[in-house]
């Protein structure tokens, strides 16, 4: 019985962190929009900026113009896209 517990307590916290994944749920979104050729801009903000920039512009490829990170700390920008080290939503002292 303790074990079948666990076994559930585990699958449920699992579950719910995939659900709240960043860059999963960016792949996800993105990846059931209807593409019309345009060139797309991305603004990626806050701790998970890094993941969600990097899902989008794997997803969107080659319609990607470039885009903004904002980002508490220094991260490896894909593609075209540029890096602002900042505190996200409010501005910090430093």
């Amino acid at each position: 019985p303790l074990t079948a517990l666990r076994s559930d307590l585990d699958q449920i916290i699992r579950a719910g962190i995939r659900a709240v994944d960043a860059e999963r749920r960016v792949r996800h979104t993105l990846g059931t929009l209807p593409r019309e050729g345009e060139r797309v801009w991305i603004v990626a903000a806050g701790k998970a900026s890094a993941a969600m920039a990097r899902a989008a512009v794997d997803v969107l490829g080659s319609s990607v113009a470039g885009g903004l990170m904002v980002s508490p700390v220094d991260v490896q920008a894909p593609g075209l896209l540029e890096v602002v080290v900042a505190e996200h939503p409010q501005p910090g002292i430093g």
